[in-house]
């Protein structure tokens, strides 16, 4: 919005009044030769110097009107009343620039007085001068109208801001969401190890979880990532958890090559894979298999993950997923695109289930790639 003080407000104030003055002057002009009026040049000039010093005058109330208005708006219970007052200050300016004006450039004749002087003043005070009254309007609506899409601005503002702080409380929510289970599993798969005397492979986990758990709280709240960053992060929880089931869990990655760097919002997959394992994995006595898969179709980015098991549990017409469950990353993927996505869940099926999730195809290849974390570049402590 343009603000009072700022160049840009009076140079666009400047060159609206000057256009008026223009008008103004050629319109008197021309009333003039409609009506055979021989008019000298000292006559056009004087009338071109009165409607440019009218405009000018106009150039230099028009802040100060805004500066009322925001003192006295018309809104509110006392609208009317404030109304009366810019009645009041119309006919106040309009009276203040017909007096310059009569004065400085047409004055009195030799033999007036000043009484006279007035009172022919008084008497030619309605003709054009009128003209300035809804002048004075309309300058008013202007800054009625900037004060309402100011509000809207801001009112805009506040709920883009309010948006992007919900979508970081829910990130916030999916990050805290996997800690203490997924710890708590991690920790008693290494004491198993131990237990066995494998502790090479106890260390190694450790440092993997140690690895994920700091990428995790490291990471930025960004809203959206490329696919290549969310598909390593899952590729490390995935790891982690096979020290756990072992040869019962089998993962497939089918990334293709153009969907890499897609953007795609951040921890999206997370909840599907930690879903696929509670509820598929872990309730079979077979070796199951998690399939990640992504590719693109035109202007779309297709996302699936798919698991062997029994599908999730319902209870009261909503999914069960760990503790924030499917329809809240429905709810996510609405706050960011709108209606501009696709989330089906595939949960019919006796031995497996899936989940796949259409979105916009937006290209981070333009993006810098990431600096790798200090905690990507070792795997021991």
């Amino acid at each position: 919005m343009l603000k009072i003080r700022s160049v840009r407000f009076w140079v666009i104030n400047l060159a609206i009044w000057t256009m008026v003055g223009t008008a103004l002057s050629a319109q008197l002009q021309l009333e003039y030769v409609v009506r055979d009026v021989n008019l000298s040049t000292r006559d056009i000039v004087n009338v071109y110097c009165g409607q440019f010093t009218r405009a000018g005058w106009w150039a230099l109330f028009t802040p100060l009107i805004f500066l009322l208005h925001a003192r006295l708006p018309l809104q509110g219970s006392r609208r009317w009343l404030h109304l009366g007052i810019h009645f009041l200050c119309a006919f106040g300016v309009m009276a203040f620039i017909y007096l310059f004006r009569i004065t400085v450039f047409y004055g009195r004749m030799n033999d007036e007085s000043w009484e006279q002087f007035f009172l022919y003043a008084l008497v030619n005070f309605p003709g054009r001068n009128l003209f300035d009254l809804p002048l004075y309007g309309v300058v008013l609506l202007v800054d009625y109208a900037r004060s309402i899409l100011a509000r809207e601005n801001d009112t805009a503002l506040r709920e883009s801001e309010l948006r992007a702080q919900v979508v970081e409380a829910e990130l916030r929510a999916i990050k805290y969401q996997l800690k203490p289970h997924f710890v708590f599993n991690a920790l008693n798969a290494v004491a198993a190890l131990i237990r066995e005397e494998r502790h090479g492979k106890a260390i190694d986990t450790l440092a993997e979880l140690s690895s994920l758990l700091r990428t995790l709280s490291d990471a930025p709240s960004r809203d959206r990532i490329p696919l290549e960053e969310e598909v390593a992060f899952v590729r490390r929880l995935l790891a982690v958890e096979q020290v756990r089931f072992g040869e019962k869990l089998q993962v497939s990655f089918q990334i293709a090559p153009e969907c890499e760097r897609a953007l795609v919002p951040s921890l999206l997959l997370q909840p599907l894979v930690e879903n696929a394992i509670k509820h598929g994995i872990s309730k079979r006595i077979r070796p199951g298999r998690i399939v990640v898969r992504a590719e693109r179709a035109g202007s779309q980015l297709r996302l699936e993950v798919i698991n062997d098991g029994p599908p999730p549990v319902r209870q009261d017409d909503a999914l069960l997923v760990g503790g924030v469950g499917l329809n809240a990353t429905q709810a996510r993927l609405a706050r960011l695109y709108g209606r501009d996505f696709e989330f089906k869940c595939d949960l019919d099926r006796e031995e497996s289930a899936s989940v796949r999730i259409v979105i916009p195809f937006q290209s981070a290849a333009a993006l810098p790639a990431a600096a790798p974390a200090a905690s990507e570049l070792t795997h021991a402590p």
